[in-house]
C-alpha cells in the first residue's frame, strides 16, 4: 500500500529556504507521506541540500529536470505521485507543526472527498510572526461550490490522486501569474465533494521574490491569466454555460485589476487601451452593470470607461503613495512595529517551524 499523501515541492534556487519546507513535512505526526522534490534546473545547491535530507529519510524522492517553470515542475510531480492524496508546497513555505495528525489522516480517509481544504497562516520572511487566515468548515458539492471566491488557495488543498488523473487536471505551462488559480478553478469544477476543515496546514511566507512581481506591468501580469481562464472550457471540454459565464465575469474583474495594476506600476496608457478595447471580453466588460460584481468594482470600471485620464491619475497617485509607505515600513524599527501589527502571532503560539 502506498503513502496517504504525496507532497510535491518544486524547487528552483532555494537552497536557503528549502530546509524549512522539508523539515516541516518530515516532522509531521502522520508518517504515511512521500515528499516529491522536483528540482527545476536549479543553479545553486538546492539539489545537494535535498539529497542530504534524502539520505536521512527515504520518504524523500528527488527528480531533476531542465528548467521549465513552476507549472511544469508541479505537473512532473503529479506524474510521479503514489499517494492517495496529493498536496503542493512551495519551497519557501512550510507546513504548520503538528497539523497532520493521525486523527486528521483518518478523517481524510473516511471522508473520501476529492478535495480537502484547510486554513492557513501568513507569515513574515523570517517565519517568526504569523497571522491566521481562517478557513471554511463543512462539505460542499453541486451549487454549493460554484462561487469562485469561496475557497482559499490551491496550496491549502489536498487532492485525491485518482481524481487528478481521471480528469487529467494539470497546471497550465507558460502562465507565470495565476496558473494556480486556473488549476484550482478546474479542480473545483470537476470535484464531486469538497470537505473543509478549520485546521491550518500551510504557513505562507512573504519573500522578496514574491514582492518583485510588482515590477511587472498590468498586461504582463494579468493578460495571460485572463486568456488562460477563458480557455479552461476548451481545454477541459466544459459546456456548463453557468460556469463559463462565471469565468467570464471573473475575467472582467481581472481586466479592471489589470488596469489598476498597470497604472500603479508605471505602465503606458496607449498599450493598455489597445489591449482592453480589442479584447474578446470588451463588450461584456463595457456592460459592467450586468455583471455580478460588487459596487466598488463597478464604480472603478465606470470611472475607467468614462473618465480614463482621471482613472489613470488616481491609480498612479495610489501607486506612488503605496511605494512611499513601503519605503517607510522597511526602515529599521518601523518594520518591526509593522510586522507585529500585521502578523500578531508569535512562532511559539503555533509550534516550532524549524
Amino acid at each position: 500500500m502506498g503513502p496517504l499523501i504525496s507532497v510535491i515541492i518544486p524547487v528552483y534556487n532555494r537552497e536557503k529556504l528549502i530546509v524549512d519546507a522539508l523539515e516541516s513535512v518530515l516532522n509531521q505526526p502522520c508518517r504515511s507521506l512521500e515528499i516529491i522534490v522536483v528540482d527545476d534546473g536549479s543553479s545553486d545547491r538546492s539539489a545537494e541540500v535535498c539529497k542530504r535530507y534524502q539520505a536521512r529519510d527515504p520518504r524523500i524522492k528527488i527528480f531533476q529536470k531542465e528548467n521549465g517553470g513552476v507549472s511544469s515542475a508541479r505537473n512532473y510531480g503529479i506524474k510521479h505521485a503514489t499517494g492517495r492524496y496529493v498536496a503542493f508546497l512551495d519551497s519557501d513555505d512550510a507546513w504548520v507543526p503538528g497539523a497532520m495528525t493521525s486523527a486528521l489522516c483518518k478523517y481524510m480517509e473516511e471522508s473520501d472527498a476529492d478535495i480537502i481544504n484547510f486554513a492557513c497562516y501568513y507569515c513574515n520572511e523570517s517565519m517568526t510572526r504569523f497571522r491566521l487566515k481562517a478557513g471554511l468548515t463543512g462539505e460542499y458539492a453541486g451549487e454549493g461550490k460554484r462561487d469562485p471566491w469561496k475557497f482559499s488557495f490551491f496550496w491549502t488543498m489536498l487532492y485525491k490522486n485518482t481524481f487528478l488523473l481521471q480528469h487529467q487536471l494539470h497546471f497550465p505551462v507558460g502562465i507565470n501569474d495565476g496558473e494556480d488559480e486556473l488549476f484550482k478553478a478546474a479542480t473545483i469544477y470537476f470535484s464531486n465533494k469538497i470537505v473543509c476543515t478549520e485546521t491550518p496546514l500551510v504557513a505562507y511566507r512573504k519573500t522578496p521574490g514574491s514582492l518583485a512581481r510588482r515590477k511587472k506591468d498590468g498586461i504582463q501580469k494579468f493578460l495571460p491569466y485572463i486568456n488562460g481562464r477563458l480557455e479552461l472550457a476548451k481545454v477541459y471540454h466544459i459546456d456548463d454555460e453557468i460556469w463559463i459565464d462565471t469565468q467570464e465575469e471573473v475575467c472582467c474583474w481581472l481586466m479592471k485589476e489589470m488596469a489598476v495594476w498597470h497604472f500603479k506600476y508605471g505602465g503606458r496608457r496607449d498599450i493598455l487601451e489597445q489591449t482592453i478595447r480589442t479584447h474578446v471580453l470588451f463588450k461584456k466588460f463595457r456592460d459592467y452593470d450586468l455583471l455580478g460584481l460588487g459596487e466598488r468594482d463597478k464604480r472603478e470600471i465606470r470611472l475607467y470607461l468614462r473618465h480614463p485620464y482621471l482613472f489613470e491619475s488616481r491609480m498612479r497617485l495610489a501607486g506612488a503613495v503605496e511605494a512611499g509607505i513601503r519605503a517607510v515600513v522597511e526602515k529599521p524599527g518601523i518594520k518591526d512595529i509593522f510586522e507585529k501589527a500585521r502578523y500578531p502571532l508569535e512562532r511559539s503560539s503555533i509550534g516550532n517551524m524549524g
